[in-house]
């Protein structure tokens, strides 16, 4: 294959002609006869020896050299002869354009190279780098983690929470429980699984506020451990992500609050009354905090480890307080239930699903090991269980202490 000849100056740049030749595939002695037909010339006016040539691709490395460059010579030459003609075709003004555009292109891969960043290689990456960064949501949770969510929380609840998680649309549940059965883990994820599939609000009631932190732990180990997620806010406020038409679904909050009636109130959703039994002023806080569940889309939740049946909590667990000022028939008591009943769960009279959860039923349905007489809680009337022993213990030694400090207050000398 020969070159067409050109109209060339008296002195050509031979060296980059030979090179260009070499790397389209032309062998040395080829390059020299080429160059010989062309009248081309070194400094000295004499045709190009052969071993200057083959002394030229050895320093310069023409055979190692990388592809790209050979590519981008052989561009550059024809994209400079079609430039230095006179007379331009069509045909010439269209290769001159596409050689340009691949020119360019060369150009980035060079700087790509370089730089290693993609904006060099494509401009439309730095095209959609360039306008304003939408800020990441917070707390975000699409569908398809909480389906992960709720397969792993069905998959490590136990056979007496799955008896909870069967009654979670009870319009009111109270569980009385034995100590440290997971019952605050469960309701935790159960309350968490409930705002991210209907987008209620949840609301923790404990007998303390660091008591309640023990729900907010409970969720964002969780929700971390199945999702990566680290879920933030005092008040945890959830993004459930876009329906199908793009817009944002209803936003739950989980609220985390101690027991005080002046400032349990004003939220509305679900509400879990963690250790009610143990709560003071039950009767005050009940009566506020039962009101941030009065629509009738929400859930209450009460359950604790029994303290005494002089606690306010008793009251409702028996159903005395719903039978003031009501019929001796329509009484609702607690001793109308067997053991049985309790132990399964009964719906009864007064519209609460009512269940005992003692140590042994929870031995006998879980995967946990309890030390059952540690744990164990005596009955008093088979009606509720009470470590009376330790209760009246603990009410002695406040007595004792109150009458002391009334005598010292008495004995002591009055300011003039």
């Amino acid at each position: 294959m020969l070159l067409a000849p050109l109209d060339r100056p008296a002195y050509a740049d031979v060296r980059r002609e030979a090179r260009s030749l070499y790397w389209r595939g032309w062998g040395i002695t080829d390059i020299v006869d080429e160059l010989e037909r062309l009248g081309v010339r070194g400094e000295d006016g004499k045709p190009v020896p052969r071993p200057t040539i083959a002394s030229w691709a050895k320093r310069e490395k023409w055979k190692e050299a990388p592809p790209l460059r050979a590519a981008e010579e052989s561009v550059l030459v024809r994209y400079q002869m079609l430039v230095a003609k006179d007379e331009k075709s069509g045909k010439d003004f269209k290769e001159i354009d596409l050689l340009g555009r691949q020119i360019e292109r060369f150009e980035r891969c060079r700087r790509y190279r370089d730089s290693g960043n993609e904006a060099d290689l494509n401009p439309k990456v730095a095209n959609r780098n360039a306008g304003p960064k939408k800020a990441k949501r917070p707390n975000l949770i699409d569908a398809d983690m909480a389906a992960q969510l709720k397969a792993a929380f069905e998959e490590e609840c136990f056979g007496y929470q799955g008896t909870w998680w069967a009654n979670a649309n009870q319009r009111t549940r109270f569980i009385q429980k034995s100590r440290q059965i997971g019952a605050t883990w469960y309701f935790a994820r159960e309350a968490l699984i409930d705002a991210l599939e209907t987008g209620r609000n949840q609301i923790f009631l404990s007998a303390s506020r660091r008591q309640a932190e023990i729900f907010r732990r409970y969720i964002i180990e969780f929700v971390f451990r199945v999702t990566g997620i680290t879920l933030k806010g005092e008040h945890v406020l959830l993004d459930r992500g876009d329906d199908e038409d793009g817009k944002p679904l209803e936003r739950p909050t989980l609220f985390f609050l101690g027991a005080n009636y002046r400032t349990a109130q004003g939220e509305h959703g679900n509400f879990y009354y963690d250790e009610c039994f143990w709560a003071q002023d039950f009767e005050r806080i009940d009566e506020v905090a039962s009101g941030m569940a009065s629509q009738k889309r929400y859930r209450e939740t009460y359950f604790s480890t029994p303290s005494s049946t002089g606690h306010g909590a008793y009251r409702k667990w028996s159903g005395e307080w719903f039978n003031e000022g009501k019929p001796k028939k329509d009484w609702t008591k607690i001793e109308a239930y067997s053991a049985d009943d309790l132990r399964d769960g009964v719906l009864c009279a007064d519209g609460i699903w009512r269940q005992r959860v003692t140590i042994e039923d929870a031995a006998g349905r879980s995967r946990w090991r309890f030390s059952t007489v540690a744990a164990s809680m005596p009955t008093t009337n088979g009606a509720i269980s009470i470590p009376m022993a330790c209760a009246r213990s603990a009410m002695a030694r406040w007595r004792s202490v109150t009458i002391r400090r009334k005598a010292r207050r008495a004995m002591m000398p009055r300011s003039s």
